[in-house]
């Protein structure tokens, strides 16, 4: 593994871990730039329905982007639909806005924390190398209940499925 991408991995975990909110996604931000570095497959790790899935498959109408290897991945919210994505579901399943869970009355019922203590996750997908510099995406999801059935969501148990609400930034993200 080039030394330099391995540096620049562990110094996206570090600066990720340093922050509670997002010290369970340190983990998998490793991983994906470990993966990136040495050109391999993304496996797309699914522990529940709207598991992170950094540089793996996009839910539906979830971001997706092309990363350093050309594979097109998703920008880390995957695998249940992205909350914006209706198509053919009532207006009203629309349950986020950005990483914000809305709750409306008999569709939404606000931030699903069944998977993660805050109900977020943050993931780097790293895009482009401009000499040693790296550039990506940077992008948080959070998990979304909605209602089941009205939604058209798998259900997870009382009623209640999953979509996910994001917000992604692109920048440097090391040199």
């Amino acid at each position: 593994m080039d030394n330099r991408i391995e540096q620049f991995a562990v110094g996206v975990t570090r600066a990720i871990d340093r922050r509670s909110f997002l010290r369970k996604a340190a983990g998998n931000a490793f991983k994906v730039a470990a993966v990136l570095a040495a050109s391999g497959t993304l496996a797309d790790l699914l522990a529940t329905p709207a598991y992170a899935s950094c540089g793996g498959a996009a839910g539906a109408g979830c971001p997706k982007i092309t990363d350093i290897n050309g594979h097109v991945v998703s920008r880390g919210c995957g695998t249940s639909r992205c909350c914006s994505y209706l198509n053919g579901r009532p207006s009203s399943c629309n349950c986020a806005s950005g990483t914000t869970c809305k709750s409306i009355t008999g569709y939404c019922y606000g931030r699903n924390t069944n998977d993660y203590a805050t109900g977020c996750w943050t993931c780097t997908v790293v895009t482009k190398r401009s000499g040693s510099c790296y550039y990506g995406y940077v992008t948080t999801c959070c998990d979304c209940k909605t209602n089941a059935s009205r939604c058209s969501d798998p259900n997870e148990g009382g009623g209640y499925g999953t979509c996910i609400g994001w917000t992604s930034t692109y920048k440097l993200l090391g040199c």
